[in-house]
């Protein structure tokens, strides 16, 4: 059966550069049969050479024929009428919000009297509402609509490659399972430092900061999805993290990155400097559970560093006098290295040791991931309602301390900060 996926925002940078390829990589793993319908408030030129183009990186075939069927409706996402003439005579159809928050709440509240197919799913991007109180409205709102079945609130750092193979890693393997909690782990680390800068977002950037950007979702749904097991769900951890008081931000000075000059974040287009938007943040947490109190967690994210580094890092508990253990993958790509003590026939000591290696070859993206989820309705791939409203729980009780912590300068081009 086809699937028809209605792209609210459906020419933006989003639809763009991450879902119409991720439509084109589930596509083409999948042999799925998906029309593309994207709508707007304004005509589009050629909305079919716009899907092409998106697609066409991934597989030049599946453009083509995503193209084919490809359509742009003129549409505001906020108007009742225009949405139900969107909507009218179609079935199995994905209304996918790739829209700003403020936008998607309205379009919610316009879906309110439509008369929306029984097998209709809504998908919403992140971040889910601007705060915890508008996140449960917002929930609220879409089971008016729709059971919970039907909702896949996306955030698609559930999907990267790093955090779906850490959760199997450490479930699966006995050597990592036997050690994994506070008896053994010494400390988390959860890292997504970015080579590029403000690429001209500021309008979006200065609304919400790195804070609010990176940790809100990403890193604390990764988070509570690498601690959860058997016996604690996601929600429970993120109920049960604290705020420690080591707590830092700071934004870039101007600086060069990859060869390219990059100007102060203060200098870039459309960025009030009495703002105070930190482009970095680095804040270490406490998980209040039996099996990981104790264990320092730190999440850090930033932009306009010389390298990027984007990866969890376990550090596990000395073994006497040696060095420690780590177990670190990457976020994006398969990359996993595990550093161990072995002897070292040249003296008494230890020599510490790092293993390599590729994890299964990825055939998606995160984005195709996401895709897939949405299509074939998969659990751990979509962000939880209360999930969704205890993410921002806890950044609001981080963002009162970020708030307070004094605002550091970095040059551009920074390798890591100490």
């Amino acid at each position: 059966m086809t699937t028809t996926l209605i792209i609210l925002g459906g020419a933006g940078d989003l639809a763009q550069r991450l879902l119409i390829p991720g439509i084109a990589e589930y596509v083409s793993v999948h042999g799925a049969d998906i029309t593309i319908v994207g709508a707007g408030r304004h005509e589009h030129d050629d909305y079919r050479a716009f899907v092409r183009d998106a697609a066409a990186p991934v597989d030049e075939k599946v453009a083509e024929r995503l193209a084919a069927d490809a359509e742009f409706v003129v549409a505001d996402a906020t108007d009742r009428e225009d949405l139900r003439n969107l909507l009218e005579g179609r079935s199995n159809v994905v209304l996918y919000f790739a829209l700003s928050p403020a936008i998607a709440v309205d379009s919610i509240r316009a879906l309110k009297d439509a008369e929306l197919a029984e097998d209709i799913t809504l998908a919403m991007e992140k971040p889910f509402g601007a705060d915890a109180d508008d996140a449960r409205e917002l929930n609220q709102q879409l089971l008016d609509l729709v059971d919970e079945e039907q909702i896949f609130r996306v955030d698609h750092f559930l999907a990267t490659s790093g955090t779906l193979n850490f959760k199997v890693l450490r479930s699966t393997n006995r050597l990592i399972a036997s050690s994994w909690s506070n008896e053994d782990v010494e400390s988390i680390r959860l890292v997504y430092n970015e080579t590029v800068a403000l690429e001209g977002r500021a309008e979006f950037y200065e609304s919400t900061g790195a804070a609010e950007d990176m940790l809100q979702s990403h890193l604390l749904q990764t988070l509570a999805r690498i601690l959860a097991d058997d016996g604690t769900s996601p929600e429970e951890i993120l109920r049960a993290i604290r705020p420690t008081d080591e707590v830092r931000r700071g934004r870039y000075t101007e600086g060069e990155v990859d060869g390219e000059r990059v100007p102060s974040y203060v200098d870039e287009d459309g960025v009030d400097p009495d703002n105070g938007t930190e482009t970095w943040f680095r804040v270490v947490v406490d998980v209040e559970t039996e099996k990981w109190r104790g264990v320092p967690i730190t999440l850090e994210s930033g932009k306009a560093f010389g390298e990027d580094v984007k990866q969890i890092e376990v550090t596990f508990k000395r073994s006497g006098d040696n060095p420690n253990n780590t177990l670190t993958l990457a976020f994006d790509t398969e990359d996993v290295e595990i550093t161990l003590n072995a002897a070292d026939p040249a003296s008494e000591d230890c020599a510490q040791i790092t293993l390599h290696t590729d994890l299964a070859p990825v055939r998606m993206s995160a984005y195709g991931r996401v895709v897939k989820g949405i299509l074939e309705r998969i659990d751990h791939l979509a962000v939880p309602a209360q999930a969704a409203e205890l993410g921002w729980d806890v950044m609001e009780a981080i963002a009162q301390k970020l708030h307070r912590a004094r605002m550091e300068e970095y040059p551009a081009g920074t390798v890591a900060i100490d």
